[in-house]
């Protein structure tokens, strides 16, 4: 299993994900963490994060999970072709609904137990990773329902960390630190255990599934 998890972007090491890659030079990019923001904030994070990744010598393309809602096999096909697949940040809620209409949730952990590819992500595509969502509705609205998308709401995350991932640790963005300082308290009151991120660090997970 490969993991790259950041707070923002790449971090401060972009050439760490360079060096952890061994697949496909193929990378997805998904943004559907930002559905609620229709075409043009979407196409904010796709063009900052795919000259990114052409600065590192990988070619780029968007994968929009709604068009596999219901459709796995499709998805798995396409997944076969990717080296990396990255996941932005934006509603980490509509990001999870995302996966499990398309299948994600399910075949992301199989696909991980090669090592040819990579899951990456910053904010909610890092936050994801963890055991459950619980804490994110104090910084991301859980009932902000873009198209397409039921009013359900998934709290479990994908479990491939035994940890909550809290990014924007200490951001110079003072509103946002201060949203993440609140679910760290209650982080600490329930006993939950987590891990933070500023948003130059880098998690790397690098093993068994």
């Amino acid at each position: 299993m490969k993991l790259f998890l950041t707070s923002m972007y790449f971090g401060n090491n972009a050439d760490a994900l360079a060096l952890l890659h061994s697949g496909s030079r193929k990378v997805a990019i998904c943004l559907n963490a930002n559905d609620f923001l229709g075409d043009a904030g979407r196409l904010k994070y796709f063009n900052k994060t795919s000259k990114d990744f052409e600065c590192l010598g990988f070619e780029v393309e968007e994968i929009d999970l709604r068009h596999y809602f219901g459709k796995p096999n499709q998805l798995k096909m396409y997944l076969d072709t990717v080296g990396i697949f990255w996941a932005a940040g934006g509603n980490t809620f509509n990001l999870r609904r995302a996966f499990k209409y398309s299948g994600m949730d399910v075949l992301l952990p199989e696909i991980l137990k090669g090592d040819h590819f990579i899951y990456g992500g910053f904010s909610a595509g890092a936050c994801i990773m963890s055991p459950s969502l619980t804490g994110l509705n104090l910084v991301d609205n859980p009932e902000e329902i873009p198209a397409g998308y039921d009013k359900d709401i998934v709290w479990s995350g994908l479990n491939l960390v035994d940890y909550q991932i809290v990014p924007h640790y200490n951001s110079v963005n003072k509103s946002l630190a201060k949203l993440m300082q609140d679910i760290i308290i209650m982080y600490d009151k329930e006993n939950i255990v987590y891990k933070t991120l500023t948003d130059e660090q880098i998690l790397i997970v690098h093993g068994l599934v």
